[in-house]
């Protein structure tokens, strides 16, 4: 199911069930209770507002330091990359070559089996770590010249210490959550917020229905925005391998500026 189609069909039965409570509202609660609704509620209504905009708040700032955080582990570990597929070149012979198709290897899984891994699974494939450690490895057992094949072997292991950096940082970063404690929050406010209208509200049944149905839709879509939030590497709001495409052509282009 799409994301457009699920947030449509859960707008639609929030708002139903809104406009369902509202006409059962009207049979089943004395009038005279909903008068003191009307009359007493508008208190507590706005605390509960407030409180639904606090917490909204809240899990949007957790949510968006989580995808800025992604985005830079995996800017960080894409650059890496690069600049390690860079020196593969510049050793040339079978050990630069060797660990070009790492590198190559390493990217692909990343983008076609890591990403999706990481979002259904909330976790880093093995083979992933494997590609990982096999081009430290690889990396560790070239022995280069003096003077400046050095200077750049110890910018490679720099590298290659960054991708792993990158690397642990987006395995901390793939479940990480809103904490359960502002979601109950979220939850038990939005039903305030929606209920006490809903009951106590203009005492035209259509005219009810009408502000019910708009009222339960529009905290309904909060709610689902927020939980497509909820996970920097999943949902429809997420951080998606570009850094990583990027990489991978970036390649090409190498591989190109190496052409005798």
């Amino acid at each position: 199911m799409s994301t457009v189609l699920a947030a449509s069909l859960i707008l639609f039965a929030s708002g139903a069930a809104a406009v369902l409570l509202a006409l059962l509202s009207d049979r089943f609660v004395p009038l005279s209770l909903r008068r003191d609704l009307g009359r007493y509620g508008g208190m507590v209504s706005v605390i509960a507002l407030g409180l639904f905009t606090l917490t909204v708040a809240t899990v949007v700032t957790f949510a968006w330091l989580d995808l800025a955080a992604g985005q830079r582990s995996s800017s960080r570990e894409a650059t890496a990359l690069t600049e390690v597929y860079w020196y593969a070149h510049s050793v040339g012979g079978k050990e630069g070559l060797e660990l070009q198709v790492l590198l190559r290897d390493y990217t692909t899984q990343v983008i076609n089996a890591e990403w999706p891994f990481m979002a259904s699974s909330g976790e880093l494939t093995d083979r992933g770590w494997n590609l990982a450690d096999r081009i430290r490895l690889d990396l560790e057992k070239i022995e280069p010249k003096p003077d400046g094949p050095t200077v750049r072997y110890s910018a490679a292991l720099q590298s290659v210490s960054d991708l792993f950096i990158g690397r642990r940082e987006r395995e901390a970063l793939v479940d990480s959550r809103a904490p359960a404690l502002l979601w109950v929050a979220v939850v038990l406010s939005a039903l305030v917020v929606v209920l006490l209208p809903v009951v106590r509200g203009n005492p035209r049944p259509a005219t009810r229905a009408v502000l019910a149905f708009v009222a339960a839709a529009s905290v309904a879509f909060v709610i689902f925005l927020l939980y497509q939030l909820n996970g920097p590497f999943s949902g429809a709001i997420k951080v998606d391998p570009t850094a990583f495409r990027w990489a991978a052509q970036g390649y090409d282009d190498i591989d190109a500026q190496w052409k005798p």
